[in-house]
Order: structure tokens, then C-alpha cells, then sequence
């Protein structure tokens, strides 16, 4: 689980990290991952909803909006935003020349990582 302080144990944290707006819109528990066979899947568990950025995607019009109660297998190179600016997605498939911008609520963030199989 992922989100503003999720409940339970083994959730990713964000809460320390994010802007007083992007708190008021990340849920307690917002995103979901399942890893079921060789597909990733991403359930929005949120009550403000989440989009995918497919192939990491970063033009709005590319946004894939994911509703609450929603799932969707994740592709490669794909990322779900939870808010503009905070993005979960494979450390190894971020977009080439993607921007970094100092002042991301997620600047200061820890890297977390996880094996996933091919």
C-alpha cells in the first residue's frame, strides 16, 4: 500500500515528503500494487483517483485517468501519478531526459526499489 500514512505495516510512507496540497489529496491509503504473475497491477484505493502515464508519459493529454476502486495492469515504462508531480513507476524505466525539478514535492523523497520478474 501507498499513500499519506497508510495503515497496516510494509506501506510506503509519503506523507513526510509532500507539500500541504498534495497531502490534502493523497489518500491515507491511496494506491495499491499487486504483482499477479508476470503483470504488475496498480488498484487506485484512493477516494480522489490517480492516472497512468503511459510509456512514462509526462503530456497531459496522455494521462490515463484512474478512477477510484479502479485497477489497470501497468505496462513497460508506464507510471501512475498519484498527484502532478508524485509518480510511481520503475526506477529503471523513467523517461530518458525526463525533468528533475528541485522543488517536487517528492525532492527529498527516499528511493525504494523492488524486483520485479520479467
Amino acid at each position: 500500500m501507498i499513500g499519506r500514512a497508510p495503515e497496516g505495516s510494509g506501506g510506503i510512507m509519503l506523507g513526510q515528503w509532500l507539500n500541504d496540497e498534495a497531502r490534502r489529496w493523497i489518500s491515507r491509503n491511496h494506491l495499491r500494487l499487486e504483482l499477479r504473475g508476470a503483470d504488475v497491477v496498480a488498484t487506485d484505493v484512493s477516494t480522489n483517483g490517480s492516472g497512468v502515464r503511459p510509456g512514462g508519459s509526462l503530456a497531459e493529454t496522455d494521462r490515463l485517468a484512474l478512477a477510484p476502486q479502479q485497477s489497470r495492469v501497468l505496462g513497460t515504462g508506464d507510471m501512475v501519478e498519484l498527484y502532478p508531480g508524485v509518480q510511481i513507476g520503475r526506477p529503471n524505466e523513467f523517461p530518458a531526459g525526463a525533468p528533475y525539478n528541485p522543488d517536487s514535492v517528492m525532492s527529498e523523497a527516499p528511493t525504494m526499489a523492488m524486483r520485479l520478474p520479467r
